[in-house]
């Protein structure tokens, strides 16, 4: 998406383009975190016993487990986003 949306961005702004694609791989890791633990906490909450055909989180592990591997990754993606340089504007393009 990044790249189909991409406009000229100056080397000068945010380092080469391989630089740039790397920050764009990682926001894209980032955000599919948060993605998945919403699915999980959601999944606790609705005490949904499958996700897309499987058996979810929670009915395997329970709700406490299920619960705090979301919150897991909720931190490990908030960790991540807070280490990236230039928090002010997230180079998407």
């Amino acid at each position: 998406m990044a790249s189909a949306i991409r406009t000229d961005t100056p080397d000068s702004v945010v380092g080469s383009r391989n630089e740039l694609r790397a920050r764009q791989m990682r926001i894209a890791e980032i955000t599919e975190m948060i993605h998945v633990a919403s699915l999980i906490h959601d999944d606790v909450l609705d005490a949904a016993d499958t996700r897309r055909g499987m058996d979810s989180l929670n009915s395997a592990v329970g709700n406490k487990l299920a619960a705090l591997a979301g919150d897991f990754l909720l931190f490990r993606a908030f960790s991540a986003a807070g280490s990236l340089e230039n928090t002010e504007r997230l180079y998407l393009y």
